[in-house]
């Protein structure tokens, strides 16, 4: 009997794995690439908040946390309206959720080199207002946008459909 849960459990991890990892490899380059074209826009003496491996995380974090969010009824709200539904609402929801946690994330490690709310809470407000926040921003949303419309596309086309497009010749 115990057998059994642990066969069907290590199904299931390899079963999501398997789901997870064209996210994760998409997400792990994009990610990257914004880490290295944000970082081409820092003075030499700014301080970065991420590494590479942290970013590289990240990605693997974003896209188990996308399947799971695409399985909550409210983000599949319009699956039987035209596909543009679909999209510019999960666009909306994703910008939304990216721009409350990139405040925070900047909110966080100015409370740690501030050491006082006020500090905090001056260097967000300074920083919110800078060309690079907002080219970070718009990275992020483009990202997304793109994740967005071609996993859009393949839940409407099928597994098999987008296999067959993209790797067979057609007759």
């Amino acid at each position: 009997m115990a057998n059994n849960k642990f066969f069907r459990l290590m199904l299931w991890i390899k079963e999501e794995s398997i789901r997870i990892i064209p996210a994760i490899i998409y997400f792990t380059c994009a990610f990257n690439l914004i880490y290295f074209t944000s970082g081409l826009t820092l003075k030499p003496d700014d301080i970065r908040f991420f590494t590479p491996l942290g970013v590289t995380i990240g990605a693997f974090i974003v896209g188990k946390v996308l399947i799971i969010a695409n399985a909550f009824p409210f983000i599949n709200a319009f699956v039987k309206k035209p596909l543009i539904y679909s999209i510019v609402w999960k666009f909306l929801i994703y910008s939304f959720f990216i721009l409350v946690l990139w405040m925070f994330e900047v909110f966080y490690h100015s409370l740690h080199k501030y050491d006082s709310l006020s500090g905090a809470i001056q260097h967000l407000k300074s920083d919110f207002s800078t060309p690079i926040f907002w080219s970070t921003e718009l990275w992020l949303s483009s990202v997304f946008l793109i994740f967005i419309v071609f996993s859009e596309f393949a839940r409407v086309l099928g597994k098999k459909k987008i296999q067959d497009i993209l790797f067979f010749t057609p007759h």
